[in-house]
């Protein structure tokens, strides 16, 4: 898909908003990555999975996507050999009890969601991974007493140590020995050491081990001598633990990463029902529709609203005073009667909104997006091409002209019959004729390689060329004189009118500066008026005659369908009352053909229960069917 066309129509912003509805970081991702395709089948099957996941939010049911972390890199270098820490361990904890819990989820699901349901089976069963680990870890990151025999033993002297090692130190702060030494009468913790906080000047008091000073250095820190030995035992048990819980650390490592290709196909899929459930919940939110999808069929869109621009105003501010209250529904039709739409109408925003509305939703239904509309019928598209909006290129010194220009020659060149062509303002940014004479060129070329276009315009001239090519329309956006502005509703076989001498009025331009202005465009216009008027009154009467005669042919075959009708039915009541052979084409001594035989011959005798006929071919006789029979001037 043109990437340009994608920019122009906002498809970012779309992207934006279908992310917002995703739960999970992976899925987010996965929504700013969406891209059209043009594979029929993936968008059918892709439409199915959004319809279903609709209709399951509906009822209430939400996939249990709580805990779902991106755990793809933990698990890379796990696989890699490289030990993962404690926490790392509880991000894929929480990542494989996601799996666990979605499995069973849409496992249970019933066949109304069969789609969905199918997604179970590429959840893989990590059950077993997931006990070993929690059986290893808990929810805060803590390697567990159980993890290992060995753990469970040194943590207990640890804490047995530990204990002896406090009674001991109450007591040596309690003996009047020291009483009269210490700084305070709790102890305190250096490292993993119980000390005492003794007066400096009394350090040489207390036998035992300096571990710090106090800022002030009037107060020292002491490990007593009898608690060195302890703490010595201590610090080699923390050793031993140490170890021993990198040991059960580097078995988990080893456990998840023969299992990576598994768990992260998993989270994968995970991250994949995100997105589904992401687009399920647009869906609902906008009441959007599934499209019906027909290849190579035309576009109808039945009350059509922009997604982004309805999000937009919902959530506007209160200082948006200037934004419509609400989006207007448009009808489009393309590529029945008409395969190019020339929009006309005032500059004023609603032509530009109805391109971007058609463009976008047409690249909605090939990302597998249901739409924004009461009823869509899309074809699909290999390439949607869009110019739109002023977008001079500044690097390359080139005006607005230049720069619309090279944008339409790609286009023309690459347009084909699998192709959507949006040009806004077709023919502008140059003289009013030449951008004429420019523009019908340019219709025409587009109607020659077979592909769909809505061009917007407002030139008088490319109405009248509407009006005379059989295979292109008129349409326009409705704007309200009273209140200056669009209504955006969008009315296909009217042009539009750019009302500028009206609103340039009502905005304050001198009577008399309006009147001349007026009188000039009588001048100017007058004939083109004239033309486009003779040219819709002679459409008009055509279409009509072409009414006429669809009616006078429906009641021809009307007249057609009763009049066998009948002829059956006389048929039928006759047979009750004649002989079998009265129904015959032919009879005894008829001329007729033998298809058997490619040659005439005359019958010579019938036998209607036998369903047979004796036909004299020459000098012979044959006993023939009667279905290889023929009247002779039949043939």
């Amino acid at each position: 898909m043109d990437k340009r066309t994608l920019r122009l129509l906002e498809f970012d912003k779309l992207c934006e908003t279908l992310a917002s509805f995703a739960g999970s970081s992976m899925g987010k991702s996965l929504a700013m990555a969406v891209k059209p395709s043009p594979n029929v089948d993936w968008i059918r099957a892709a439409q199915a999975e959004t319809t279903q996941m609709r209709e399951m939010l509906d009822e209430g049911l939400e996939p249990p996507l709580g805990g779902l972390v991106d755990i793809r890199k933990l698990i890379k270098r796990a696989e890699i050999g490289s030990v993962l820490l404690p926490g790392e361990f509880v991000q894929i904890l929480q990542a494989l009890y996601c799996a666990g819990r979605m499995f069973t989820f849409l496992s249970g699901l019933d066949d109304a969601y069969g789609l969905l349901r199918t997604k179970a089976y590429k959840i893989a069963n990590l059950r077993t991974l997931h006990s070993q680990i929690d059986t290893c870890i808990d929810e805060t990151g803590h390697v567990r007493d159980g993890a290992s025999p060995d753990l469970a033993r040194l943590r207990r002297k640890i804490g047995a140590n530990r204990d002896a090692m406090r009674g001991r130190i109450q007591q040596i702060l309690a003996s009047d020995s020291v009483k009269s030494y210490l700084q305070h009468s709790q102890p305190s913790v250096s490292g993993d050491r119980f000390v005492i906080a003794v007066q400096a000047t009394h350090k040489r008091r207390i036998p035992g081990v300096v571990h710090r000073s106090s800022d002030s250095g009037q107060t020292v820190y002491i490990e007593p001598m009898e608690l060195v030995h302890m703490g010595n035992e201590q610090a080699e048990m923390r050793d031993a633990e140490r170890e021993e819980v990198q040991r059960i650390l580097r078995e988990l490592t080893a456990a998840v990463g023969e299992l990576a290709g598994s768990i992260i196909e998993t989270v994968e899929m995970l991250a994949r029902i995100d997105l589904l459930c992401a687009k399920g919940k647009l869906s609902r939110t906008l009441s959007m529709i599934e499209p019906e999808v027909n290849p190579d069929g035309p576009i109808r869109l039945k009350s059509a609203r922009h997604p982004v621009l309805e999000l937009i105003i919902r959530n506007r501010g209160e200082d948006a005073t200037m934004m419509p209250e609400k989006v207007v529904p448009i009808d489009v039709r393309l590529g029945e009667n008409f395969d190019i739409l020339v929009v006309t109408g005032p500059n004023t925003g609603g032509k530009t909104v109805a391109l971007k509305t058609i463009g976008l939703l047409c690249l909605m239904a090939q990302c597998g997006l249901h739409v924004p509309a009461q009823r869509a019928v899309m074809p699909i598209f290999h390439t949607v091409f869009a110019d739109i909006g002023d977008e001079q290129s500044l690097q390359q010194s080139l005006s607005t002209f230049s720069s619309h220009m090279r944008r339409i020659v790609f286009v023309l060149r690459n347009a084909d019959r699998h192709s959507l062509v949006l040009l806004d303002e077709l023919g502008a940014g140059t003289d009013p004729s030449e951008g004429a004479a420019l523009g019908r060129a340019m219709l025409e070329e587009l109607q020659s390689r077979n592909c769909l276009g809505i061009v917007t315009t407002h030139l008088g001239a490319l109405k009248l060329h509407a009006y005379r090519s059989a295979r292109t329309e008129n349409a326009c956006v409705e704007f309200d004189i009273e209140t200056l502005r669009p209504t955006f509703r969008l009315l296909i076989g009217e042009a539009g009118e750019s009302n500028a001498l009206v609103i340039a009025r009502r905005l304050g331009l001198p009577k008399h500066v309006f009147n001349r202005a007026k009188s000039f465009l009588q001048r100017t216009s007058g004939k083109l008026n004239d033309v486009i008027s003779e040219v819709k009154r002679t459409r008009k009467h055509a279409e009509m005659q072409s009414e006429a005669a669809d009616l006078a042919r429906r009641e021809a075959e009307d007249a057609r369908r009763q009049y066998e009708q009948a002829r059956i039915e006389l048929e039928q009541k006759a047979r009750k009352h004649l002989p079998p052979e009265a129904f015959l084409p032919f009879d005894v001594g008829d001329e007729v053909y033998v298809e058997r035989f490619a040659r005439t011959g005359k019958v010579v005798r019938i036998d209607t229960r036998k369903n047979t006929a004796i036909v004299a071919i020459g000098q012979v006789e044959a006993e023939l069917r009667l279905d290889e029979i023929r009247e002779s001037d039949a043939l």
